[in-house]
C-alpha cells in the first residue's frame, strides 16, 4: 500500500529574473516571463525528467490550504507520492543535477497570491535516486541585510550550477535588484542551499 505523506513547506523568500532559457530537462522558463504571475492562480501541472527519474508535479492552487504534490517514477526505493504544504501558489519548477554527483534535484517556485507575491521554495534531492530528500534552505526573514529593501515579487531560476534568485528593491516605477546565487552543499542532517554571492544592479 502506498501512502501520502504530508511534510511541512520548506520556505524561502526569494526572488530572479535574467531573460535566458533555463535546463532543457525541465520545464524551462526565463527570468522576468511575463507568465509567471499571470498564471499564479491557475492549476499548476508539470512533468520532469533527469537521467531515468521522472516526477509529476502538480497544484491546484487554491486560494486557501494550498498544496504541491509530487509523483515520482524511476526510484530505486518505493516511489510513493509527497505532499507538501505551501504558503501560496506553484508558478514554476525546475530538475537539475546542481552539484554534479550524477542525480537530480527538484525546484518548484512558489509566490503568495497576494500583491506582494513573497517567494518561498520547495525542493527536494532524489537521494542517489533511492527517495526524495527534503533540501534546505534559510528563509530571507533570518538575514537583514538580505530583508534590507525587499519588496517581493521574487523569480527563481537554475542557472548553469546554482539556484538563482533577483527581486526588486525599493518602492515606485523604478527599481533596483538584488540577485542572490545559491550552491547545493552536504549538511550535516541533509543537502542544504548555501548562499555564495549577493549582488544588486
Amino acid at each position: 500500500m502506498k501512502y501520502l505523506f504530508l511534510i511541512p513547506s520548506i520556505v524561502l523568500t526569494l526572488g530572479l529574473n535574467f531573460g535566458i532559457a533555463l535546463n532543457v530537462n525541465a520545464q524551462t522558463h526565463s527570468f522576468g516571463s511575463p507568465t509567471q504571475f499571470s498564471n499564479a492562480n491557475k492549476p499548476f501541472s508539470s512533468s520532469l525528467s533527469y537521467q531515468g527519474l521522472f516526477i509529476e508535479i502538480s497544484s491546484p492552487n487554491a486560494n486557501q490550504g494550498n498544496t504541491v504534490l509530487l509523483k515520482p517514477k524511476g526510484l530505486k526505493g518505493e516511489n510513493v507520492p509527497v505532499s507538501v504544504a505551501i504558503n501560496g501558489n506553484v508558478t514554476g519548477a525546475e530538475i537539475a543535477d546542481l552539484n554534479n554527483d550524477g542525480f537530480p534535484e527538484v525546484y518548484i517556485y512558489v509566490n503568495t497570491s497576494d500583491v506582494r507575491a513573497n517567494g518561498s521554495l520547495v525542493a527536494f534531492a532524489s537521494n542517489k535516486n533511492k527517495s526524495l530528500t527534503p533540501i534546505y534552505i534559510s528563509p530571507l526573514s533570518g538575514d537583514p541585510v538580505l530583508m534590507n529593501g525587499y519588496t517581493g515579487h521574487d523569480e527563481f531560476a537554475v542557472v548553469e550550477s546554482s539556484l538563482e534568485r533577483r527581486f526588486p528593491l525599493g518602492k515606485g516605477g523604478l527599481h533596483s535588484y538584488r540577485q542572490v546565487q545559491y550552491k547545493l552543499q552536504a549538511g550535516e542532517a541533509g543537502w542544504v542551499l548555501k548562499k555564495t554571492r549577493v549582488t544588486e544592479f
